[in-house]
C-alpha cells in the first residue's frame, strides 16, 4: 500500500468494515468534544463526480470531482463505496472562474484505500476540484456488470468553525454530504434488422 502525498509507508490493507468503524469512531469523538450547548454544524456542501476527459493524470477510470460549501472550512474528507488507487494530492481551488490565491488544500491517504483527507483553508462558495482513480471501472459495460454490481457512491465531510450559545468558537465536522455521479453513459443496444421479402 502506498501512502499519498509522496510518502511511502507499508501498511496492511483494511476492509470496508474497518473504515466504517473508524468513521463512526471519529464521529463519536467529535460529538463528545463539542462544548455543552453548542449548536450543530450549519455548513452545507454539494458537488459531483464525472469521467475525467482532461487526461491530466496517468490512471485509468479517472473521475473529476468538484464541490463547494456555504461556509469557510479548514479540512475535508472524502469516502467512497469502492476502493481508489489515486487522488489529487493538492486540489485546485477557484473563486468563480479564477484560481483562488488565498486558498489551498493538501491531501493524504493510502493507495489503495477507501478515501482520503485534506487540510488547509477554503473560503465560502469557492470551488474545490481534483481527480480520483477508482481501482475498477465505475462505468463498466452491461456485459461486464457482474451480479450484485453497485454504482460508485461518494460522501464528503468538512471541518468548520462554529460558535456556541455564548459566542465562543469551536471546531466541528459536518454531516456527510453525498456527491452525485458519476453519470455513466447508457449502453447502446444493437438491434438486428431483418429483411422482409
Amino acid at each position: 500500500m502506498i501512502r499519498g502525498r509522496g510518502v511511502s509507508r507499508a501498511r496492511s490493507r483494511r476492509g470496508r468494515g474497518a473504515l466504517v468503524a473508524a468513521v463512526l469512531a471519529v464521529g463519536c469523538a467529535i460529538g463528545l468534544s463539542i462544548p455543552a450547548g453548542a449548536s450543530a454544524s450549519t455548513v452545507t456542501c454539494g458537488g459531483n463526480l464525472a469521467p475525467d476527459g482532461s487526461g491530466s493524470v496517468p490512471v485509468p477510470h479517472a473521475l473529476a470531482y468538484s464541490f463547494r460549501c456555504s461556509e469557510d472550512f479548514s479540512a475535508f474528507s472524502m469516502v467512497f463505496s469502492k476502493s481508489i488507487s489515486y487522488f489529487t494530492p493538492a486540489p485546485d481551488v477557484f473563486d468563480g472562474d479564477e484560481p483562488s490565491a488565498d486558498d489551498s488544500m493538501t491531501c493524504e491517504g493510502d493507495f489503495p484505500g477507501w478515501g482520503f483527507g485534506c487540510h488547509g483553508s477554503v473560503g465560502s462558495g469557492h470551488t474545490v476540484t481534483g481527480v480520483v482513480g477508482p481501482e475498477k471501472n465505475p462505468c463498466p459495460s452491461a456485459k461486464r456488470k457482474h451480479r450484485g454490481w453497485r454504482p460508485l457512491k461518494t460522501w464528503l465531510s468538512v471541518t468548520t468553525t462554529q460558535l456556541d450559545k455564548d459566542g465562543n468558537p469551536f471546531t466541528t465536522t459536518s454531516q456527510p454530504f453525498h456527491l452525485y455521479g458519476p453519470k455513466c453513459p447508457k449502453d447502446r443496444r444493437h438491434h438486428r434488422h431483418h429483411r422482409h421479402a
